[in-house]
C-alpha cells in the first residue's frame, strides 16, 4: 500500500503527455491481464491440476516503460523493481531470475524480501492508521502498478477500506 501511495504521489507530478501516454499502458496492460486470467480459468476448468504456464512466469508490460524501455518513475519505482534480477529470499526461499546467469549450485549474496516486505507492511499500517483506518490489516493489499496510476490517491486509501 505504502509503495502504491507513493507512485501515485509522484506520478501526479509528471507533465500530462507523460501520463496519458502512461495511463494508455496501463489500459493495455490491464487488458493482457484480463487475457491471462480467462486463459487460466479455462485450463483450470479442464484439469484438476495447476496449469502448465503459472502465472509467474507470464510477462506483462510494465505501463511505467516508455517506449525507450526507460521508466517514468524510475527513482520512485517499487521495490520488487528494485530487486529485479538479482537473487533474492522470499517465504525463506532463494530465487534467482531464470533469465539471469546465475548458475544453480554456486553460492551468491541475496537480498531478503521477507525483511523488506515486513518493514514496507509496517509503514502501509501506519499510512492507513494516518487515515483513519480500522481494518490496518488490509495494508497488505497489493496493488498493481495500472490501478496505483490509474486511481486518484485518496481513491487509493478509500478502496482498501471497503
Amino acid at each position: 500500500m505504502i509503495e502504491a501511495y507513493h507512485m501515485r504521489k509522484e506520478f501526479e507530478k509528471l507533465d500530462e503527455d507523460t501520463r496519458r501516454k502512461a495511463l494508455e499502458r496501463a489500459s493495455e496492460a490491464d487488458e493482457r491481464l484480463r487475457e491471462i486470467e480467462k486463459k487460466f480459468r479455462e485450463e483450470r476448468e479442464k484439469s484438476e491440476e495447476t496449469p502448465r504456464h503459472s502465472l509467474s512466469t507470464i510477462r506483462v508490460r510494465c505501463p511505467l516503460l516508455d517506449e525507450n524501455d526507460e521508466c517514468i518513475l524510475y527513482e520512485h519505482r517499487p521495490l520488487t523493481c528494485r530487486v529485479y534480477g538479482i537473487p533474492t529470499v522470499i517465504h525463506g526461499q532463494a530465487h534467482v531470475c531464470h533469465k539471469s546467469a546465475f548458475k544453480p549450485g554456486d553460492y551468491y549474496t541475496v537480498y531478503n524480501l521477507d525483511e523488506a516486505y515486513k518493514e514496507l507492511y509496517y509503514l502501509s499500517r501506519q499510512l492507513l492508521s494516518w487515515e483513519g483506518g480500522k481494518e490496518l490489516e488490509k495494508a497488505s493489499l497489493l496493488i498493481s502498478v495500472s490501478k496505483c496510476i490509474s486511481t486518484p490517491t485518496d481513491e487509493l486509501i478509500e478502496e482498501v477500506f471497503k
